[in-house]
């Protein structure tokens, strides 16, 4: 199959469509650094403290002893 002549319209599409393309990407990148980076700065800080203490729950009431622990911090 012979090669067709590249043309300036054709260079000009590829140029045009690379553009949009990186484009898109730097704007994807602009949006979602800044949500990734404090994901990320929350995942760190709250993966070195740890509660290790562990509180003894009594219920209110003896008659009734549902208890539901509440999840601190």
């Amino acid at each position: 199959m012979p090669r067709t002549k590249d043309t300036p319209r054709t260079n000009l599409i590829l140029s045009v469509s690379f553009l949009i393309l990186c484009s898109g990407l730097v704007v994807l990148a602009l949006i979602f650094f800044p949500i990734a980076q404090q994901e990320l700065r929350y995942y760190a800080q709250h993966t070195r403290t740890t509660n290790s203490a562990t509180q003894e729950i009594a219920p209110v009431d003896e008659e009734f002893g549902i208890v539901v622990p509440k999840n601190c911090c």
